[in-house]
């Protein structure tokens, strides 16, 4: 997998940190205090850089889930006070994230931008998340 197609580590630790259920396609799996970091298919599964880690005395294996797009997508609600979640891509290989209306009024919150739609999609969450926009059940 491309870590360009999910979240970044530190992104996705803030994200659990956030209380952001974990339950993802992905994960990062961190030894030792975030010096070795890896993305694999999940905690569940057992795969051979794992092995070779424990092997090797790597301690601390902390998992976060490294979220899709799509994960995100259905996540964000999809308004906000009546303000439509907005996605787009600039011409500087962008990604934006806001929430606006039919007649372009921003909703009165940054935007989001990042060069991955995954991580420009993750900060509004964690945005939203730490301003207490929505709640870990609204959608």
């Amino acid at each position: 997998m491309n870590p360009k197609y999910v979240t970044s580590p530190k992104l996705s630790k803030r994200l659990k940190e956030l209380g952001v259920e974990q339950s993802s396609e992905f994960y990062w799996c961190v030894y030792d205090v975030d010096k070795h970091i890896y993305l694999t298919n999940g905690p569940d599964k057992e795969n051979r850089e794992s092995r070779q880690k424990a092997r090797r005395g790597y301690k601390h294996r902390v998992w976060y889930s490294a979220f899709l797009s799509v994960e995100l997508g259905e996540m964000l609600p999809h308004s906000i006070d009546g303000f439509d979640l907005q996605l787009w891509h600039e011409k500087e290989n962008y990604w934006d994230v806001a929430y606006n209306t039919d007649t372009g009024n921003l909703k009165p919150m940054p935007w989001t931008q990042s060069e991955t739609e995954p991580e420009a999609r993750g900060l509004m969450l964690a945005y939203l998340r730490e301003n207490k926009l929505i709640a870990l059940e609204d959608k």
